[in-house]
């Protein structure tokens, strides 16, 4: 076997052990993986079938095998959610909102069982500490205040995991960011759905949200005080907004701050545009920023870009930006889109007519025929070859 053979199947065996690992890592298998280390004690012991001889229990075995399932993961995601309270420093958002749902599920599963098998959910672990004292377990059915207090504790679990939720101060990741830079509505329910999402569809894991970092790396469009000005970054979204009716810009929620452009939509076709407001010239980089910023934006809103559009302040920034590379971009000055406000044909036409066809008073000659240009006196002794008009 050659030496590159060998390097690569090292390479191989190290991809795989650590697809196994981040495998092993997942909570959700871990959960599949003690519930099926626990059925097969229980189907080679059998402790919890106990319960039936020791009690004058009369209900179902599987019942009781699920019931205990259920009560071990209810204690081990409680635990799980104690520990992320307590450290939260190192801990994301969305990892708590994932244990806290899982918990929730567990106790609404626990109730259901509670009211089907007409038992607490937590009886087969009593009655195992009763077989371990060697003691007979009397049973009662439950009363409905049973169910009662069940559902209220899981009412004050959520309260406090809620409260929780609003007050987070741990770490903060880069999607729940994101989320509030769009200002999305963010609750444990969704934040725990998409934990889940992320972690069945192998999404990556998540990333710490630095300000620093997200400036360089994932804030590509950030920009300095003297390339931005808000003055500049206002105006430009009313000359774009003035120049079509098409173009609605939300004022509170359209401006992204960090990455320094306009998101809009085009009400005609649904679309987004794209204004990047630049009071200096772009470079290459700054441009292609921007193009990914916008396509990885529309991506995450499941929606398409009608287009992008940057808005210079002055000619001489346009002219020094690369825009003969980027045809997708719609490049624009003040002066253009001034321009574009005002249709200037009527009164050009107006001038032309009072200039060349109107005649004068009292004369069969138009002012053009009578016009004569003003000379400029330099000295007493010498006169200007120019006229006023183009030395001024």
């Amino acid at each position: 076997m050659s030496k590159n053979t060998q390097i690569t199947s090292k390479k191989q065996d190290k991809s795989l052990l650590s697809k196994i690992s981040k495998l092993l890592n997942n909570s959700i298998v871990q959960t599949i993986i003690g519930g099926v280390f626990l059925l097969l004690i229980e189907y080679k012991i059998g402790v919890f079938q106990e319960v039936k001889r020791n009690s004058n229990y009369s209900g179902s075995p599987l019942w009781v095998d699920i019931t205990t399932l259920t009560t071990i993961f209810i204690f081990i995601y409680f635990l799980k959610c104690l520990r992320i309270h307590f450290n939260y420093q190192n801990y994301f958002r969305e990892e708590f909102s994932s244990a806290v749902l899982s918990t929730i599920i567990l106790l609404i599963i626990s109730l259901v069982l509670s009211i089907s098998g007409q038992q607490m959910f937590w009886y087969p672990l009593v009655a195992v500490s009763y077989i371990v004292s060697s003691q007979k377990l009397t049973v009662s059915q439950t009363s409905w205040e049973g169910y009662a207090f069940l559902s209220v504790l899981i009412m004050l679990f959520y309260f406090i995991a809620f409260i929780r939720h609003q007050n987070w101060d741990g770490l903060k990741s880069i999607q729940q960011h994101q989320r509030d830079q769009r200002s999305e509505p963010s609750n444990i329910f969704s934040e725990g759905i998409g934990e889940f999402k992320r972690i069945l569809n192998h999404w990556g894991t998540l990333e710490k949200y630095s300000e620093s970092d997200y400036t360089q790396l994932l804030n590509p469009l950030e920009q300095s005080e003297d390339l931005i000005s808000q003055a500049w970054k206002e105006q430009a979204r009313e000359l774009l907004r003035l120049s079509s009716s098409s173009y609605v810009i939300d004022q509170e929620s359209g401006w992204h701050d960090k990455q320094g452009c306009w998101v809009g939509r085009n009400i005609d076709t649904g679309k987004l545009f794209f204004i990047y407001p630049a009071q200096a010239k772009l470079s290459k980089q700054d441009l292609d920023n921007f193009v990914r910023y916008s396509r990885e934006f529309a991506k995450s809103q499941n929606c398409q870009i009608s287009e992008l559009i940057v808005a210079f302040r002055e000619n001489r920034d346009k002219s020094l930006t690369p825009t003969d590379s980027y045809k997708d971009i719609r490049f624009e000055t003040e002066r253009n889109l001034l321009e574009k406000l005002v249709n200037f044909t009527d009164y050009s036409n107006n001038i032309h007519k009072r200039v060349l066809i109107n005649k004068l008073p009292e004369s069969a000659l138009p002012l053009d025929d009578v016009y004569v240009s003003s000379q400029l006196l330099i000295s007493k002794k010498k006169r200007a070859d120019e006229n006023v008009e183009d030395y001024l």
